[in-house]
């Protein structure tokens, strides 16, 4: 789970330096735990969740999970698919 101070709340006006900080955690935490980082993106990119092909729509909906299911172990207050009739 990412440091509190890493977690991005986005540019505002008169917080930048704390952005920049915020920022510089996150890079921080991600050399870090390099390895891990990059085994949990090579999981999901293995996912062949290629939204054009009708036949990956239960792999679009895998990836989209996966994806949701890692937003909400960061912390992310709030994560929902939203799906269409053609895409997950």
């Amino acid at each position: 789970m990412l440091p509190s101070s890493a977690i991005w709340q986005g540019p505002r006006w008169g917080h930048t330096e704390r952005y920049i900080h915020r920022m510089s955690d996150l890079l921080t935490y991600t050399q870090q735990n390099r390895e891990r980082v990059l085994n949990e993106l090579i999981t999901l990119l293995k996912i062949p969740s290629v939204s054009t092909d009708p036949q990956h729509v239960p792999d679009c909906r895998r990836a989209a999970n996966w994806l949701a299911d890692h937003l909400r172990a960061l912390g992310c207050p709030r994560v929902e698919l939203l799906a269409s009739d053609t895409h997950p």
